[in-house]
This record gives C-alpha cells, structure tokens and sequence, in this order.
C-alpha cells in the first residue's frame, strides 16, 4: 500500500492509503468526537454522523 497526504486542522500527516480518517486523527493527538468506537454504545453502522467530516482531494 502506499502513502498519503492527510491534512486535518490544517496539518499535514502521512497515512496508508486505506487508513481511516479517524485513526490517523487520534494517532496525531486530535480530538473527533465519535460513537462507533466506543464499546458503551451500539453503533448504527456509521450512520450517526458524529464524526462527520469534509474530505477533498488534491489542491485546496
């Protein structure tokens, strides 16, 4: 697999391609509310919309 260019809050950080957002966030000490990874919850598939984020490709 190859790498990334990942940019949350304005920073830059390199992933595998197929890394969730969400785990490259916390691996890198930011903070996205979420429900389907935490085992006091039932999660709805992904549908909450908790962690929802806006995603671009390429030059911004």
């Amino acid at each position: 697999m190859g790498k990334i260019s990942v940019v949350v809050d304005g920073r830059t950080f390199q992933a595998e391609k197929d890394t969730c957002i969400l785990e490259v966030a916390r691996r890198n000490g930011i903070h996205i509310p979420s429900l389907c990874y935490n085992s006091e919850v039932t999660s709805s598939g992904g549908s909450c919309r908790v962690c929802l984020v806006e995603a671009h490709q390429g030059e911004r």
